[in-house]
C-alpha cells in the first residue's frame, strides 16, 4: 500500500511577482512603538473602522501630513508638541531641554 501526498503546485509567475512585491515593501518600512492613553487607542480604532482603513493606514497619513518630503512644502505653523509638557520636569509628560540637547 502507498500512500500519495499532494503538496500542491509551483507558485504561478504572477504570485510569485506579487509576494517578491510585498516583501519587497515590507523590508523599505520601519515599525516604530508608540505609548497613548487607551482611551485614544479606542477613538482612533473606532474611527479606523468607521473607514474600513487600518490603523496603519491612517497613521501613516497623518504622520505624512505632518512631514511632508522635502519640497512638499513645509508647514511651518503645524506644531505636534506642547512646550509648556516638554518643560514640565515631570517624565511622564514628556522630554525636558536636556532631551533635545539644550539644556
Amino acid at each position: 500500500m502507498s500512500k500519495s501526498i499532494d503538496i500542491g503546485s509551483k507558485p504561478r509567475p504572477a504570485s510569485a511577482k506579487r509576494a517578491e512585491a510585498w516583501v519587497q515593501k515590507k523590508a523599505e518600512q520601519i515599525r516604530i512603538t508608540v505609548d497613548i492613553p487607551a482611551e485614544l487607542h479606542t477613538r482612533i480604532k473606532a474611527a479606523c473602522a468607521s473607514r474600513r482603513v487600518t490603523m496603519s493606514e491612517e497613521l501613516r497619513v497623518l504622520l505624512e501630513n505632518a512631514y511632508p518630503a522635502e519640497g512638499d512644502g513645509v508647514q511651518e505653523n503645524h506644531k505636534l508638541t506642547n512646550p509648556d509638557l516638554l518643560k514640565s520636569g515631570n517624565p511622564d509628560d514628556g522630554p525636558d531641554d536636556s532631551f533635545w540637547g539644550d539644556g
